[in-house]
C-alpha cells in the first residue's frame, strides 16, 4: 500500500543507496540493503506524510467574511440560474437579478402579486444555508428605475449565520458572567476606624465595587455625576459617599448638603446641622459656597489643602426652585463656573469636589453641555437608564454596554476610561450611620455669614 505513496519511491530508493553504500557493493550487501530499505521507507514515508499534513493545516487559514460572502454569491447565482432555466413558473415571473452593496435585488416581469411573492419567498429558504450565508425574508416591492426601463423589484435579505452564531455565543458567555454577580454587597460601616481606612486605601476612594464585589478605589480629583430613576439605590450610593468623605477627609477639610426636596433619607439632618441645607435655605448656603469659593480663586483667602466636597442630592428641583430666568440663569453660571475652575485652587492641595444626584442629567441642568463635561467621574444605576447612559458615558468598543440593572447595582466611567459595570454597597446600618455623620458635621467649623 505504500508504493500509492509520493514519497515511498525515493525514501525506498535513497535507504537502499545508503545502506548498500555502508555494507559494500558485493551480492549480500545489496540484499540486505533492499530488505532494510523495505522495512525503513514505510516509516519515512509515514513521518513525512504526517509533517506534511500538519504544514498544511497550519497554512490553511478560516476565509474571511468577504471571502465567504463572495463564494456564497458566486453558489447562489449558479443555484438561481439552473432554477430559472428548469421552471417554467420562475422564468414567467423573473426577469433577472443584481447584486447592490452587498445585497441581492430580484426584478420582475410585472408586478408580483402577494402569493408570487410568498412562492419566491420559499423557494429561497429551501435553498437553505451554503458558506454560513441563509435567506431571511423579502424587503419592500418597489419600482427600480433602470433609465429608459423600470422593473418591480425587491430586496432579498440575507443574513451571515456565522456572525449571528458568534453573537450569540458572546450573548451566553455575558449572560452566564452575570449570574455569577453578587445579588448584593452589605456592610457594616457603624464604629468602622477611620484610621484603617485610611491605610487601605492610601488616598484613594472606594467607590465602588464590581459585580463580584471586589472594591475598586478611584482617585478622587474630579466632580462626580450620579443618575438614576426613582427606587434606583441614588440616595443609598449617596448616604455611603458621605460616610467615605467623612471617614477619609482630612481635619481641614468641609462637607455640605444640599437638598432642596428636604428627603426623609436625609432626616438625620434636619435642623442640627450648619452643614446641611434644604428647602429654600438650599439657596442660601448654596450662595455662601460660591462666595467662598470665588474669594479662594481671586485669592483673597488662600484655601491651603482644604477641600470642599459638595453633596446636591437631586439637582434637578434645585434648579428648577429657581422661579425667574433671570434668578435660575445666575445660577447656573455659578454652578458651571464652579464645575470648570474649583478643583484645583491656589498653590496647594486644596479645592472642590461636586457630588450630583438626579435622575437624568439633562445638560440643561449643568449650564449646557461644556459644564456636565467636567463632571468625571459618572454612574448611571437602575433600570431604564440606556437613555441617561447616552448623556453622560463616552462609550467606546471596550466599554461594558450599559443596561437596566437592579436596585444599586449600574455603571461607571472614571476620567474617559472604558465603561464598567459596578454595584453599590449597601449600608445596612444606614440611619444609625447618618445619625452619627451628622453630630460630627454639626460640630464643624461653619461657613461665617458676611
Amino acid at each position: 500500500m505504500f508504493i500509492t505513496f509520493p514519497d515511498f519511491r525515493k525514501n525506498w530508493i535513497s535507504s537502499y543507496q545508503w545502506i548498500e553504500k555502508e555494507l559494500g557493493n558485493d551480492l549480500l550487501g545489496k540484499v540486505v540493503a533492499s530488505l532494510a530499505a523495505t522495512t525503513i521507507a514505510p516509516v519515512l514515508t509515514i513521518i513525512s506524510s504526517i509533517q506534511n499534513q500538519l504544514v498544511n493545516k497550519q497554512e490553511v487559514s478560516e476565509p474571511t467574511s468577504q471571502e465567504r460572502y463572495d463564494s456564497f454569491v458566486n453558489w447562489f447565482n449558479a443555484v438561481l440560474s439552473v432554477d430559472l432555466n428548469s421552471d417554467e413558473d420562475l422564468k414567467s415571473i423573473l426577469a433577472g437579478w443584481n447584486w447592490f452593496n452587498n445585497g441581492l435585488v430580484l426584478h420582475f416581469k410585472y408586478r408580483p402579486k402577494e402569493n408570487e411573492l410568498s412562492d419566491i419567498a420559499e423557494r429561497l429558504q429551501s435553498y437553505n444555508m451554503n458558506f454560513g450565508w441563509a435567506f431571511r425574508n423579502l424587503g419592500e416591492l418597489y419600482l427600480h428605475n433602470f433609465g429608459t426601463t423600470s422593473n418591480w423589484s425587491v430586496p432579498v435579505l440575507f443574513i451571515d449565520k456565522i456572525v449571528e452564531n458568534e453573537a450569540s455565543r458572546v450573548a451566553e458567555l455575558a449572560r452566564v458572567e452575570r449570574e455569577k454577580e453578587l445579588e448584593s454587597l452589605p456592610i457594616s460601616l457603624l464604629n468602622r476606624n477611620s484610621e484603617t481606612l485610611r491605610e487601605q486605601t492610601k488616598g484613594k476612594y472606594p467607590l465602588w465595587a464590581n459585580r463580584k464585589g471586589n472594591h475598586q478605589l478611584i482617585d478622587f480629583k474630579s466632580h462626580i455625576v450620579l443618575v438614576g430613576s426613582t427606587g434606583a439605590g441614588k440616595t443609598g450610593t449617596l448616604a455611603y459617599w458621605l460616610w467615605l468623605i467623612n471617614s477619609l477627609k482630612n481635619e481641614v477639610d468641609e462637607l455640605y448638603i444640599l437638598d432642596y426636596k428636604r428627603g426623609k433619607d436625609w432626616a438625620s439632618f434636619y435642623g442640627i446641622s450648619s452643614h446641611y441645607a434644604s428647602a429654600e435655605d438650599t439657596k442660601i448656603l448654596w450662595e455662601k459656597l460660591y462666595q467662598q469659593f470665588k474669594s479662594y480663586q481671586t485669592g483673597v483667602e488662600n484655601i491651603g489643602d482644604k477641600v470642599v466636597y459638595i453633596i446636591i442630592d437631586e439637582l434637578a428641583s434645585l434648579v428648577e426652585s429657581y422661579t425667574t430666568k433671570k434668578e435660575r440663569d445666575e445660577f447656573l453660571r455659578q454652578f458651571k463656573d464652579m464645575l470648570r475652575l474649583s478643583r484645583s485652587l491656589g498653590t496647594g492641595k486644596g479645592g472642590y469636589r461636586l457630588i450630583v444626584g438626579l435622575q437624568q442629567a439633562d445638560s440643561s441642568y449643568f449650564g449646557g453641555t461644556e459644564g456636565r463635561g467636567n463632571l468625571s467621574i459618572r454612574v448611571a444605576l437602575g433600570g431604564n437608564i440606556a437613555e441617561g447612559a447616552r448623556m453622560i458615558f463616552e462609550i467606546t468598543d471596550e466599554s461594558d454596554k450599559p443596561e437596566s440593572s437592579p436596585v444599586g447595582k449600574g455603571f461607571a466611567q472614571v476620567y474617559g476610561q472604558p465603561v464598567q459595570r459596578i454595584m453599590i454597597p449597601y449600608v445596612k446600618d444606614r440611619e444609625q450611620v447618618m445619625e452619627a455623620i451628622a453630630r460630627s458635621m454639626d460640630n464643624a467649623e461653619a461657613i461665617p455669614d458676611d
